[in-house]
């Protein structure tokens, strides 16, 4: 046999071999998380919904891009000394803009229903617990670096579509607030606006494409409440397209104050990577004490049920992604689940009456005429 077949027949064997590995890896991290584990630790109710960790978001999308910011700006926004910000070599900060949708959340303290799904913008400092080489934190998790290199998001601000999540986080020290979210998704592309009281916070674009991985590694959220600094590690399951550099990427900051804020924090509209779920699963466990913490100034802002919570698809104008809501299907929902009615469940009613429609929101899905007119509710 000639040399030239035995080394080829040698680095066949090897790529089918290292194939195999990569095949079983694979299916342990899938088993691994599958098979997880955790504190069941029961909350009080949140607006009349049972609470108990941890929640399991079973689709979740994800984009975003990482952007320089202010290091000292950055270092004084966060309310302990044992988190620190990720660095660039050249020593500025990074902070992470990004825009996310969580269908089909269970709790087992929820049984036999789902809670509203809902669209969230972070605008987060990326952080590692203690000082760290630039760059090494969002690489910690796949290499053989000290844990507590390993880098998360310190959450300075969280918009989101619906009050029950953002009154469950700010129990847990996040600071969620409800705005109007319209995302546009298309297969080169993915965008958000984000608005609250006819101010606009930001519009973030991210481009996607490149190879798609398997991502495992769990995500650290760190947040502060009553004196303590907590952090959530929550298991992940993705299938990710990471970027390198920012081309493409647009991020605009707007008018209202918690863009004022990251303005102040130096964040800068040119990004220096991005990051993209094309579909993951996502478990939220209890949260963990780790010290002390400053008081942290959170933007609680409007108090309602519901932001405008709107996806423009290719071909289509946006898509309410609440249109399907009337105010007895939810407590139907809510009583199955073994929650309760509260009273100021009858103000449903008036924002689930098309008060927040946006030009030319969803067609009427029972509207046997040919004249399909924009309509922001399909009642039942």
């Amino acid at each position: 046999m000639r040399t030239g077949s035995v080394m080829a027949m040698a680095a066949g064997g090897a790529a089918l071999a290292g194939a195999i590995r990569a095949r079983r890896a694979k299916a342990r991290v899938v088993r691994d998380f599958n098979a997880w584990s955790g504190s069941t630790e029961a909350w009080p109710s949140v607006d009349g919904i049972p609470a108990r960790c941890p929640a399991y978001v079973n689709r979740v999308e994800l984009f975003g891009s990482f952007h320089p910011a202010d290091r000292a700006a950055v270092e004084g926004a966060l309310p302990s000394d044992a988190v620190r910000p990720v660095r660039l070599p050249d020593g500025r900060a990074i902070m992470f803009v990004g825009g996310l949708h969580y269908r089909d959340i269970t709790s087992a303290a929820f049984s036999g229903a789902m809670t509203l799904p809902y669209g969230e913008v972070m605008i987060a400092a990326m952080v590692s617990r203690g000082d760290a080489p630039p760059l090494l934190p969002l690489v910690a998790g796949m290499l053989p670096l000290p844990a507590a290199w390993r880098a998360g998001m310190f959450q300075l601000a969280l918009p989101v579509t619906q009050r029950w999540t953002r009154d469950s986080a700010w129990a847990m020290g996040l600071p969620k607030f409800v705005a109007d979210l319209d995302f546009e998704e298309r297969a080169d592309a993915r965008e958000v606006r984000v608005v609250e009281g006819g101010r606009s916070i930001l519009r973030l674009r991210v481009p996607t494409g490149g190879g798609v991985r398997l991502a495992h590694a769990p995500m650290l959220t760190f947040a502060a409440s009553e004196g303590t600094l907590f952090v959530v590690e929550s298991p992940v399951l993705a299938y990710q397209h990471v970027g390198l550099g920012g081309r493409g990427v647009e991020l605009e900051l707007g008018d209202h104050p918690v863009a004022q804020r990251a303005r102040d924090l130096g964040l800068s509209p040119d990004a220096v990577g991005t990051l993209s779920w094309v579909a993951g699963r996502v478990i939220l466990p209890d949260r963990r004490a780790i010290g002390p913490a400053r008081p942290f100034p959170a933007y609680r802002g409007e108090d309602r049920w519901f932001g405008r919570y709107t996806i423009r698809y290719p071909g289509t104008e946006p898509v309410d992604q609440y249109a399907y809501l009337t105010r007895p299907g939810i407590e139907r929902a809510i009583l199955r689940g073994g929650g309760q009615l509260l009273p100021d469940y009858a103000s449903l009613d008036g924002e689930l009456d098309g008060a927040f429609e946006p030009p030319g929101a969803t067609r009427r899905l029972d509207d046997t005429s040919r004249d399909l007119r924009p309509a922001a509710r399909v009642r039942t």
